[in-house]
């Protein structure tokens, strides 16, 4: 088996994980399987045990207003979140994968922010309202949750900065090293990968025509800094792409 090839038994791998381990690298870990809570929240646990989606490519998990009734974290698979701007296009403000929180930003509103919409079969852990606030009494856990939010502000934040002022070899190389370090964080190879996003989508959350997304990635072909199968990617050079995050605009 070539080693563009192995890219796709990644997915199968998260996808056939036991619950153990998969939830050992969830977002909402801590809060399923806290290592000291109080017997009056024993109760409460194990919140997504209770209830997981699986999504279809395509299917919605959910849409913009639709009333929350929970939140989730995803167990396997890739969705997208996207908001539709005023002339009606479709805006990708995020991807997520194995162990990410979604569905978080309507818990000010009590209505969700966002569309999120399956890359791929996806297995989904639905965490319910009511136990999830509940268990935010303890203190804690609480906090844990109050830093989850602060990551993704400062993640939504410095992304929109960076969409400003890199230039698109800049934005197409940082976006490749976030999905190696997210896979790398996970356990898996940082070089090796699949991508199940297509170019467009690459190219609205990154703020570039997917014309621009597909010339980037060639011009790394041609540098023998990747190397690119269909969805599967191969990165040859970290270092040179690290580097042209140093480079002037």
């Amino acid at each position: 088996m070539g080693n563009l090839a192995k890219c796709e038994l990644h997915f199968l791998d998260a996808e056939h994980q036991g619950p153990q381990s998969a939830c050992l690298q969830c977002a909402f870990g801590k809060l399923c399987f806290p290592p000291v809570l109080p017997a009056f929240y024993q109760m409460l646990l194990p919140m997504a045990g209770e209830n997981r989606l699986r999504l279809k490519r395509g299917q919605c998990l959910f849409s913009v207003g639709e009333l929350q009734t929970g939140i989730f974290a995803v167990k396997a698979g890739f969705l997208k979140t996207c908001i539709t701007l005023a002339d009606g296009q479709s805006k990708v403000i995020g991807f997520h994968t194995m162990g990410d929180a979604v569905g978080m930003g309507g818990l000010g509103h009590g209505v969700h922010t966002t569309n999120a919409i399956a890359l791929n079969d996806c297995e989904v852990c639905v965490i319910p309202l009511e136990k999830f606030e509940r268990l935010l009494e303890h203190n804690s856990e609480s906090v844990y949750v109050r830093q989850l939010l602060a990551r993704e502000v400062v993640r939504i934040e410095h992304h929109a900065a960076e969409v400003g002022a890199l230039s698109a070899k800049q934005l197409v190389a940082k976006f490749l090293l976030e999905v190696s370090a997210r896979w790398h964080d996970r356990g898996y190879s940082k070089n090796k990968f699949v991508l199940f996003m297509s170019r467009k989508e690459i190219g609205s959350y990154l703020g570039l025509t997917f014309e621009t997304v597909g010339r980037t990635l060639s011009y790394f072909q041609t540098k023998d800094w990747i190397r690119i199968d269909a969805k599967n990617v191969l990165i040859l050079d970290l270092p040179a792409l690290r580097l042209q995050l140093t480079r002037p605009i």
